[in-house]
């Protein structure tokens, strides 16, 4: 529940990683660099924490927003959907 610091936000939207890719022809793995840039349009949900609580006072159901997370969809080299990736987590106040 840190506060991110400004190069970690910076590697969230924008950074340069190293994946190994396989030739079929030579059968050697080589090393490539991969630039990742975060398109707005890449996020299309929202995961939201919450606390869900009953008052047996009032036998009401409550809830309290904690944080909001905007999630990116990961895909495998061949294009299948893999999974849901929160991108950070943006606290609630209160």
């Amino acid at each position: 529940w840190k506060p991110l610091s400004l190069d970690d936000r910076e590697w969230i939207f924008s950074h340069v990683d190293t994946v190994m890719v396989f030739d079929l022809n030579s059968y050697e793995d080589t090393e490539k660099a991969v630039k990742f840039e975060l398109n707005p349009d890449q996020v299309h949900r929202l995961r939201l924490v919450e606390d869900w609580y009953w008052d047996n006072r009032t036998k009401q159901l409550y809830t309290r927003l904690v944080a909001v997370a905007p999630l990116l969809d990961m895909f495998s080299t061949e294009g299948e959907f893999l999974y849901l990736r929160p991108l950070f987590y943006r606290k609630c106040k209160g």
